[in-house]
């Protein structure tokens, strides 16, 4: 009997609080919700375990009419409930129509696989997010993951039909990168056939996966390890070219080299960062009073400049317990509006707070995720004997050597070729960089007069440009009198 177990432990508790217990048992255990609705009628029975013994005999009877309903006839699972309403969906597996009373068809290589003794892992990883639509699966889409687990799929680690199925493989990565972001340091965790070569895994998986995705190492973790639930902070790097701190009054280009000074500068901006902040004004669809705003930034720093292609570059190093989407691209790019002068420094006495401000995202193109750290697993299990600490040492080098011929050149060359920064600056200027028009804060701007100032010539520019184009004649001084209204493209859509 299914209630057993709990007919002996609630044996002697009094009956007036079975009602508190009813809606765990509810959740738990697939009992007619006729029974459970009856339950404030029912529970002044003198006895709690004729109660139970009840709804035992209510729900096995319902079960019963369902089996015997879906055996007469091609159902659907609609009647089927109707004759049981009881009965989770869970119980169902469909099969042309019919339904399968077992939990999980038993069936090919899932059961071979099922009776596999497996064991969970960690697996420390690198890609970059060149051509793909970031890391987690999403049907009919290329993302990393669907690449891995194919991979995983062909040397046998999973079955086949269980590529798209990522909570039967109990699949976990640490961070979700988007779009076009790489990764050095990665981690994924799920279980694999402890009858399999596991030392081999990496060398069988990584002959499968495309040069620009790589498994670097192997850790065998304990049974309910969840690579994302134990990770304790994540450290990412932003490269990104230095004509991007230049003063408004310098010329933007790719010859321009960043003095010491303004690198102490940004690195006073970027401390302004450190600790608990509400973030929501770095991220879409969080409101400023949810506990998920407030992130906790423990590292945020500037390196100094190097040159690589005649273009002088610094990485920007981001460490912190947990990010929300977009955070790091627009922690970087009001770094940016500071220092050229869009906004100034007082922007931090508004960005934390409860109004809603407008920060521009910086391109995605220089975002790395470079390590995942797991200390709070490591002080617990690591020196238990059985498990080994998540750290991989003897990694660094093939790492580096990663970096240097799949990310960097791709972040180098998308900043040559597609001007990636230079484009995105050009666009600076259209933020206001204050309260957005649809807060209902009077439009109230926090920008530079330097930066309302460029902002006017840009749309003196778009107005003559507009009226040259609509064949005016003094597009110069018509325009000026009668300027063209310009709706400004929103940067914070996705």
């Amino acid at each position: 009997m299914r209630l057993s177990f709990h007919r002996r432990l609630m044996k002697n508790i009094p009956t007036t609080a079975i009602i508190k217990i009813f809606p765990c048992l509810g959740t738990i255990y697939p009992l007619p919700k006729s029974s459970w609705s009856n339950a404030q009628s029912t529970c002044m029975m003198s006895s709690i375990a004729d109660y139970l013994a009840k709804a035992d005999a209510d729900a096995l009877a319902a079960e019963q009419k369902a089996k015997t309903a879906a055996n007469s006839s091609e159902i659907s699972i609609d009647k089927v409930e109707k004759a049981g309403s009881s009965i989770p969906k869970s119980y169902f597996k469909f099969n042309q129509g019919k339904p399968n009373w077992e939990n999980r068809s038993k069936t090919g290589a899932e059961t071979e696989h099922q009776k596999k003794k497996l064991k969970k892992v960690a697996i420390l990883m690198g890609y970059s997010g060149q051509g793909y639509n970031g890391m987690q699966w999403n049907p009919d889409i290329e993302t990393i993951e669907s690449v891995l687990l194919a991979a995983m799929a062909k040397v046998e680690l999973i079955p086949q039909d269980w590529q798209s199925d990522l909570q039967q493989l109990n699949f976990q990565r640490c961070a979700r990168t988007d779009k076009g972001v790489s990764a050095a340091g990665q981690v994924v965790s799920l279980p694999i056939p402890v009858d399999s070569d596991i030392d081999s895994v990496v060398q069988r998986v990584n002959a499968e996966l495309p040069p620009s995705i790589r498994l670097f190492g192997l850790r065998k973790v304990t049974r309910g390890f969840n690579s994302k639930n134990w990770c304790s902070a994540r450290t990412y790097q932003y490269m990104m070219p230095t004509m991007a701190f230049a003063p408004l009054e310098d010329i933007v280009t790719y010859s321009y080299r960043m003095p010491v000074e303004r690198v102490v500068q940004v690195n006073a901006l970027l401390a302004r960062f450190l600790g608990t902040n509400n973030f929501h004004n770095f991220t879409i669809g969080v409101k400023p009073w949810q506990d998920a705003a407030k992130r906790f930034m423990k590292e945020v720093t500037c390196g100094q400049p190097f040159v690589v292609d005649d273009i002088e570059f610094v990485l920007i190093k981001i460490k912190g317990q947990s990010f929300m989407m977009h955070q790091i691209r627009k922690m970087v790019g009001l770094i940016i509006a500071i220092m050229r002068g869009h906004v100034g420094p007082e922007i931090f006495d508004t960005v934390f707070a409860a109004g809603k401000v407008d920060i521009p995202r910086a391109p995605g193109l220089g975002l790395l995720l470079q390590s995942v750290h797991f200390d709070m697993y490591n002080d617990k299990f690591a020196g238990d004997g059985m498990h080994d600490a998540l750290e991989w040492p003897e990694c660094e080098l093939v790492i580096e050597k990663f970096k240097e011929d799949f990310v960097y050149p791709v972040m180098v060359k998308g900043e040559k070729e597609d001007k990636s920064m230079l484009e995105w600056l050009t666009h600076l200027p259209n933020h206001i960089f204050g309260f957005r028009e649809h807060e209902d804060n009077n439009n109230r701007r926090t920008q530079s007069e330097l930066g309302v100032a460029l902002m006017d010539v840009e749309k003196l520019r778009e107005a003559r440009q507009a009226a040259s184009s609509s064949g005016e004649e003094d597009a110069g001084s018509d325009s000026e009198s009668a300027p063209v209204k310009k709706k400004f493209r929103r940067v914070d859509v996705i």
